[in-house]
């Protein structure tokens, strides 16, 4: 029960914050069946619903379709989907910082940022590699701001 509670306390602070509308009841049920991950994968209607007798993802077909394995895990999806994913989410981040700085903001969001950005306020590096004294293998972090105030 205290999961439930959880879970309905944060989706109403959730959609008081940001869509600050009324939902329909069948998305605010996708919502909360996807945080709980229970949507109808392959795995939930094996396991749970006894509606198939093939669990296993229809992609890669090496393990349960969950949502874990979807979101993060199939290797069908690896070199595509959650690259592009993480690119489109830094995306926004880099348009919203720039925009609360004051910065030129990229006119559309297939478009490359710039490497560098700057004005009087801020610094924002854009997937700028940087020279270290020691070798590391992650010294090209996808966005860098460096406030200036």
């Amino acid at each position: 029960m205290a999961g439930i509670m959880k879970s309905y306390q944060w989706l109403e602070k959730w959609l008081k914050k940001w869509l600050c509308a009324d939902l329909k009841d069948s998305t605010e049920a996708l919502i909360m069946a996807a945080q709980e991950q229970v949507l109808s994968t392959r795995s939930i209607e094996a396991g749970v619903h006894h509606s198939r007798q093939d669990p296993w993802c229809r992609l890669c077909k090496d393990a349960p379709e969950t949502v874990q394995h979807i979101v993060a895990g199939c290797k069908m999806l690896a070199g595509t989907a959650y690259t592009e994913r993480h690119n489109q989410v830094t995306g926004t981040v880099y348009r919203n910082i720039c925009a609360e700085y004051g910065l030129e903001v990229p006119k559309s969001k297939w478009e490359t940022p710039p490497k560098v950005v700057e004005n009087g306020r801020a610094k924002v590096l854009w997937d700028f590699k940087f020279q270290t004294d020691k070798q590391l293998l992650a010294n090209q972090p996808d966005m860098v701001v460096v406030d200036k105030e």
